[in-house]
């Protein structure tokens, strides 16, 4: 399980935690799925350990699922290409698993505001998604980083048919009512916290929320629309 909602882009870090980290942690999400079976997931919460890397130079940047490549790199605007995983491990009987994949996509930014593009080339959904958010970094202290991000997703056709719609198929072997994707959102917030611990080990924790639109909340496989998140990852710089 990829919790897509915790490893987004925070970019603006501390001269400090420059370079390349290594490590893991753990991802947490209130589970908003019916019947999902697939590992990590339970009744009330979606975990997932998982390892993580870390990496930022001038012009490029990787961390967890995500990585771009920045041309400009200053503090008015930025312009690249980027990539991130989307889509989230689906399993239930009588329906056709689905799975995260990475999506490659092109971003800009115009000072705090962040405009990114992704498109499914894999062939899983063909779908596409769009982030527009706002982060704005300030540092307590010389090893703290809080990092507020609030934003929205919007999920094309067939993104939204291929993760939480349900063919006439998939309705007749399970418990579920055919229901037929249209255009969905969410809206989200993440509060991100970098502590640098000691000058080669880096912690990273967030928590936040993450609210669907009715696009996706119609689905017969979705419950809940307000979903609370949570990570922590430790890091070891190379």
């Amino acid at each position: 399980m990829i919790a897509i909602s915790l490893t987004f882009p925070v970019i603006a870090q501390s001269k400090r935690s420059t370079g390349l980290y290594l490590g893991g942690g753990v991802n947490m999400k209130r589970n908003y799925r019916i019947g999902n079976e697939a590992d990590g997931y339970d009744k009330d919460n979606v975990t997932s350990f998982i390892p993580y890397a870390y990496y930022r130079s001038k012009n490029a940047a990787f961390e967890g699922f995500f990585g771009q490549y920045d041309f400009v790199a200053n503090k008015l605007f930025s312009f690249g290409p980027a990539y991130q995983f989307f889509g989230e491990k689906y399993e239930a009987n009588g329906v056709e698993d689905r799975k995260a994949v990475p999506m490659p996509g092109i971003f800009t930014r115009i000072l705090l505001i962040n405009f990114y593009f992704y498109k499914d080339v894999m062939g899983e959904s063909d779908g596409t998604v769009t982030d527009i958010f706002i982060a704005l970094p300030f540092t307590p202290t010389s090893s703290w980083k809080i990092i507020p991000r609030i934003g929205i997703q919007m999920y094309d056709e067939n993104y939204v048919d291929h993760y939480y719609g349900i063919s006439e198929k998939e309705a007749t072997n399970s418990v579920f009512s055919k229901y037929e994707g249209k255009t969905g959102s969410k809206m989200y917030f993440t509060l991100n916290n970098d502590l640098q611990l000691s000058k080669s080990i880096l912690a990273k924790f967030a928590y936040g929320f993450e609210l669907y639109d009715k696009g996706v909340h119609e689905s017969p496989t979705v419950y809940k629309r307000l979903v609370p998140t949570a990570r922590f990852i430790l890091l070891f710089k190379i």
